[in-house]
């Protein structure tokens, strides 16, 4: 069975500034182990994609992944393709460099890379320009 959870960044907390559980509406997320709702920034919202690095780490949308051939990668969810992604830093914001993660090779690809970070806390590790 498919493990459908999400995580946000919030100020609620002392300690732990994740919150991992069910969206409980737009920018709230209640904890799997609890009955509060925890407000958190919309902007940190990622979905569990059901994959995991090569340490056993949970990927989830917006996760920042190093690859053994030495390049950094995003983690998105495409709304035309229906699935999550991966991008190249390189290429974000390029619509040509987004990756299926649902195919094979992309799959066995993850089980060698690592999650280092995300585009959250970690932007410059994606070493791109927004456009305005």
């Amino acid at each position: 069975m498919r493990t459908i959870k999400f995580r946000g960044f919030t100020d609620c907390l002392v300690q732990d500034k994740w919150v991992y559980g069910f969206l409980s509406e737009e920018n709230k997320i209640r904890k799997t182990t609890s009955l509060i709702d925890y407000e958190v920034d919309k902007a940190s919202i990622g979905q569990f994609t059901g994959l995991y690095d090569k340490n056993g780490t949970e990927i989830y949308e917006g996760d920042i992944l190093a690859h053994d051939y030495g390049d950094y990668s995003l983690i998105v969810y495409r709304e035309e393709c229906m699935a999550f992604c991966r991008v190249d830093a390189k290429d974000v914001g390029n619509i040509n460099g987004y990756f299926n993660l649902s195919e094979h090779a992309w799959r066995s690809c993850l089980q060698r890379a690592e999650v280092i970070g995300n585009q959250y806390e970690n932007p410059e590790l994606l070493n791109y320009k927004e456009e305005d």
